[in-house]
């Protein structure tokens, strides 16, 4: 026969109340760190000079220009050929918005979690980056 020792429940207990205690305590705190880490992340970044946020009148480059804000009864083509490719998201875009009733901004959305704000009408630059 061999002797067995059956061990008590209180070394062998993984569910005490002070483990629950200090899991809890140290999920609280990773969700409180991931949640900052998630505000940190969110966050834009203006392409240009100060100079050139205004222009002579102190307008904005959100201020829509005077050709584009009247509705005209034109007809709008899709091109043959690309006519111009902005280039800056290190990944794939999955969404393209004009600028509502103006157009005269372009907004892109990719894979890489930013959003990008293009100049259609004056340089064809982007203006802004917003991540997160």
């Amino acid at each position: 026969r061999k002797n067995i020792t059956i061990p008590t429940s209180s070394s062998t207990d993984l569910w005490s109340s002070s483990d629950d205690d200090d899991d809890e305590e140290t999920i609280k705190q990773k969700r409180i760190k991931e949640r900052e880490d998630s505000i940190l992340l969110e966050k834009t970044e203006y392409h240009g000079l100060d100079e050139e946020l205004y222009d002579y009148q102190g307008r904005t480059y959100m201020y829509c220009p005077r050709e584009n804000s009247t509705k005209k009864s034109t007809k709008y083509y899709i091109p043959k050929k690309r006519m111009y490719q902005f280039v800056g998201h290190k990944n794939g875009v999955n969404a393209i918005k004009f600028f509502p009733k103006t157009g005269h901004l372009l907004l892109s959305a990719s894979n890489d979690g930013t959003c990008k704000l293009w100049d259609i009408y004056n340089k064809r630059k982007c203006l802004r980056t917003y991540y997160g």
